[in-house]
């Protein structure tokens, strides 16, 4: 195993999310709304919020729920604010959405320039990371303080991970 990589026990940060369908309106489960709720302070912003009512701001292309309606990497070029935490939820199969404008159909953990963008912009303006994503990311600038990974108890379903990454130096200017 080379320096840059790293084993992270997931065992002692499960979190089991029920299948159950609930008057929740998220696109991801309750429980994990929950545990992001308890970990994240304002000022807090919400990258893809989607349906999401987590953040001071919410930015989301077309969602109802969105306090900015605009493509994220437009935001991202221009907003000079600083956040306590940043939330992300990046589309993973943008491909199979026709409403949505990203400029290409790349999901963002595939692309290194759309990482690289929000990896820019966090390390400018972050002091907490939380990604909710099928990959877990790192930052340069940040250190994983927890990784959850995020399984159904039953049925076929995407595994998500949550990653928690903390500011480890100071902010790039």
């Amino acid at each position: 195993m080379s320096e840059q990589e790293e084993l992270i026990d997931v065992k002692p940060y499960p979190l089991y999310l029920s299948g159950k369908k609930t008057e929740f309106k998220s696109a991801w489960p309750l429980a994990l709304d929950r545990k992001i709720r308890a970990i994240a302070q304002p000022p807090i912003l919400h990258l893809f919020s989607g349906a999401s009512s987590l953040g001071d701001e919410r930015v989301d292309l077309t969602h109802p729920n969105s306090t900015i309606k605009q493509n994220v990497f437009d935001f991202i070029k221009t907003d000079e604010r600083d956040w306590n935490f940043v939330i992300l939820d990046p589309p993973w199969q943008i491909g199979k959405s026709k409403s949505l404008d990203y400029a290409d159909s790349t999901a963002i953990s595939a692309s290194v320039p759309k990482r690289q963008a929000l990896s820019r912009y966090l390390m400018r303006h972050a002091d907490n990371v939380l990604w909710v994503d099928i990959v877990c990311p790192y930052i340069h600038s940040f250190e994983r303080h927890a990784v959850i990974l995020c399984t159904p108890i039953s049925g076929w379903s995407v595994v998500r991970v949550l990653t928690w990454l903390q500011r480890k130096g100071e902010r790039l200017s």
